[in-house]
């Protein structure tokens, strides 16, 4: 899965062709160049990237129900919120 940066949405459709992959656009009336990156940013969201098998899933479940009853995760206090898990 590709995303383009606001303004290459040409370039990723032919790249995701090429490589017989699915491409996504930023919304509509994004800054030229706008990523994925600056969206996570704007939005206050979070990604976490690595290796398959690396421990990302535990990682993140783990932090996710610490955040979400409140609890301390690795000695850090957290703020009991909302939680979404999105695989």
């Amino acid at each position: 899965m590709l995303v383009a940066d606001a303004g290459k949405e040409s370039q990723c459709a032919a790249i995701a062709k090429d490589v017989h992959g699915a491409w996504a656009e930023m919304p509509e009336g994004s800054p030229s160049n706008f990523d994925l990156n600056d969206w996570h940013q704007e939005k206050g969201l979070a990604a976490v990237f690595g290796p398959s098998g690396s421990g990302k899933s535990f990682l993140v479940l783990d932090l996710l129900t610490a955040v979400a009853s409140g609890a301390d995760w690795f000695g850090n206090r957290t703020k009991a919120a909302p939680v979404l898990y999105a695989a």
